[in-house]
């Protein structure tokens, strides 16, 4: 193996983001592109192959024939089924143990991870790819939190904390003191438009992000971007507030100008802050 780079593309832009960081340093790297989660559009311009998700061990042998040593797991992957995963050799005995054990999407992670990392790679995160992606602590755009919006942070952590325990989720939406709704499988945006239907009428509310207590942020490290911002001023929240350090915000500068565009439209300005 070399130092080569492996990618395990899911959904979304990380993948994409990482692809093209790595391009531009000449580094080293393959992609693989899950099938049924990875857009296509953009892989032309990167070397990869498209895999089915359960193909572990075609995985492996493309890496090692790459000479990849790092492997990195970006993107969104939802928990499928054991028919739609359609395990190799591989990954059947690994699949096997997954449901015996029952875990949460935490330790499925892990022991996958634990997996490829029995093969000889070396797990990396996205942010050690690319440390610009993580949230700085401090308010991020023009507006700031209120005390109300600063007590509802508070609420939220807590609750955050307290979902840790069962691996459950990593963001919530709480207004007034009242948790409107808790991340669970359907994701962010889902959570935030359900938050919005829920909410008390001009009340605002808050989305608060952050990762799990024991979660292994190389594997799946909570992530904001322009669409959460678009699906919290659109469900009419206050403002977005994420843990620093350890959530990642895709097209920073982006994000920034959404929230900051709220107090252009009349309205009072949408915060995004990191705790």
């Amino acid at each position: 193996m070399t130092d080569a780079v492996g990618i395990i593309a899911g959904s979304g832009t990380l993948p994409k983001l990482l692809a093209q960081t790595l391009k531009a340093q000449d580094k080293t790297y393959t992609l693989i592109g899950l099938d049924g989660f990875c857009q296509p559009d953009w892989l032309a311009e990167h070397p990869h192959v498209r895999l089915r998700i359960g193909a572990m061990g075609s995985m492996i042998d493309h890496f090692r024939r790459a000479g990849v040593r790092r492997l990195c797991f970006a993107g969104g992957v939802t928990r499928p089924s054991l028919r739609s995963l359609m395990p190799d050799v591989k990954a059947l005995k690994l699949a096997g143990e997954l449901m015996m054990r029952g875990l949460g999407d935490d330790g499925v992670l892990s022991k996958i991870a634990a997996a490829f990392e029995a093969e000889g790679f070396v797990i990396t995160s996205a942010q050690d790819l690319l440390p610009s992606l993580l949230a700085r602590r401090g308010v991020m755009g023009r507006a700031k939190p209120s005390r109300q919006n600063e007590a509802d942070i508070i609420r939220g952590r807590a609750v955050l904390a307290a979902m840790s325990e069962a691996d459950v989720g990593q963001g919530c939406v709480v207004c007034e003191h009242i948790v409107l709704a808790v991340e669970a499988f359907e994701g962010t945006d889902a959570m935030i438009a359900r938050a919005g239907q829920l909410r008390p009428s001009a009340s605002g509310g808050v989305l608060i992000k952050a990762a799990k207590t024991t979660q292994d942020v190389r594997l799946d490290a909570p992530t904001i971007g322009p669409d959460t911002i678009k699906a919290a001023k659109a469900a009419g929240l206050a403002g977005v507030a994420i843990q620093a350090g350890r959530v990642l915000v895709i097209d920073q500068a982006q994000v920034i100008a959404q929230a900051d565009q709220a107090g252009k439209a009349g309205r009072a300005g949408f915060f995004l802050t990191a705790f």
